[in-house]
C-alpha cells in the first residue's frame, strides 16, 4: 500500500496493493481550501473519472459531522447525525436513499440512550426488517466502557 501526502502533510491518496487482473484501487481525499477539513473521498482508480464515495454536506458549529452523502453505485444515501445540544452526545443517526423526484427512502436509523453519567445504555437500530435493540457496552457484565461527548473531547485538546 502506498500513501501520498499533499504539500501540507495531509493524506491525499491511498493506493492499495496490486491485485492480478484488476486495476489498482486508489482512494483520494479532497480537502476544503479555506478550512483544511476533509470534505470528500473519491474512488480515483481512474484518475480521469473519479467517483464520489463520501462527501460532507454539513457540519455542526464545532466541526462534527451533521450531514453526509454516500455514493453507492448510482444511488446516493444521505446520513444525518443529531446531537443532544446540552451534552453533545450523539442521539440519532438516520440514513435515507435518494429516490425519484428527490423523495428519500428510509434505509437505516440508530438511536442511542445514555445513563445520567454518560454511559451508553442502549442502541436501537431500525431498518427495513424492523427495530432491533442492542445493549450498549456499558451494560455488558464486567464492562466499564463509557461514551465521551463532543464537548468533553473538545476540552481534552
Amino acid at each position: 500500500m502506498d500513501l501520498v501526502h499533499d504539500t501540507l502533510g495531509r493524506l491525499e491518496e491511498v493506493r492499495y496493493p496490486d491485485v492480478p487482473g484488476r486495476e489498482r484501487f486508489v482512494l483520494k481525499n479532497v480537502y476544503d481550501a479555506a478550512t483544511g477539513e476533509l470534505v470528500r473521498r473519491d474512488d480515483a482508480t481512474d484518475p480521469l473519472a473519479p467517483s464520489m464515495l463520501w462527501q460532507v454536506d454539513a457540519r455542526e458549529v464545532d466541526g462534527s459531522l451533521a450531514l453526509a452523502t454516500y455514493g453507492t453505485g448510482g444511488v446516493d444515501v444521505a446520513l444525518t447525525r443529531e446531537y443532544d445540544p446540552a451534552t453533545g452526545r450523539l442521539e440519532h443517526i438516520d440514513m435515507r436513499a435518494a429516490g425519484a423526484g428527490g423523495a428519500a427512502s428510509p434505509q437505516h436509523a440508530v438511536t442511542y440512550g445514555y445513563s445520567p453519567g454518560g454511559a451508553l445504555l442502549e442502541r436501537t437500530a431500525t431498518s427495513s426488517s424492523g427495530p432491533k435493540a442492542v445493549r450498549g457496552p456499558a451494560t455488558q457484565p464486567g464492562s466499564t466502557s463509557t461514551t465521551t461527548s463532543r464537548a468533553e473531547n473538545a476540552t481534552k485538546k
